[in-house]
């Protein structure tokens, strides 16, 4: 078991580093950030199917697709373009610092518009991380 978690560990560590290499790749490419998009969601969905031929649970994949599997989708190629966008219009720290406050900035829109509740430790998470972000600013910029 603890073989199968560090396996785990050690694919989610690899990757984050593999979606981290979108911003250097998107600077390096002279190409748009819609065919940069194109490629990564196709070379995934090449991956998964590959997955699942190989892991032999193609009979029992449920290929339906649902409209909320659709949606995610369509907001991850979103994200995928714009962020890319982003990082052609201005330098990446400030991209990427951006990107990193987003779930921040989800977690307190959430408790306020969908009444999820945050304990004591999420809102002192939270409150940390948005202090870490305001730290990051550049407030001398701003006057």
């Amino acid at each position: 078991m603890q073989g199968a978690r560090a396996l785990f560990l050690l694919m989610a560590v690899g990757a984050a580093v593999l979606m981290g290499t979108i911003g250097a790749f998107a600077r390096m490419v002279e190409v748009s950030p819609e065919v940069v998009t194109f490629y990564r969601v196709f070379i995934g969905a090449v991956f998964l199917v590959l997955f699942i031929l190989v892991n032999g649970t193609l009979r029992s994949a449920r290929l339906l697709i649902s409209k909320r599997l659709l949606a995610s989708g369509v907001a991850l190629a979103g994200f995928t373009v714009f962020y890319i966008k982003a990082l052609q219009l201005m330098p990446m720290a400030q991209a990427v610092m951006i990107l990193y406050f987003a779930p921040i900035l989800a977690s307190i829109i959430a408790h306020f518009v969908l009444a999820e509740r945050l304990s004591r430790e999420s809102l002192g998470l939270v409150l940390l991380g948005f202090m870490g972000f305001v730290f990051l600013i550049d407030l001398t910029a701003l006057s």
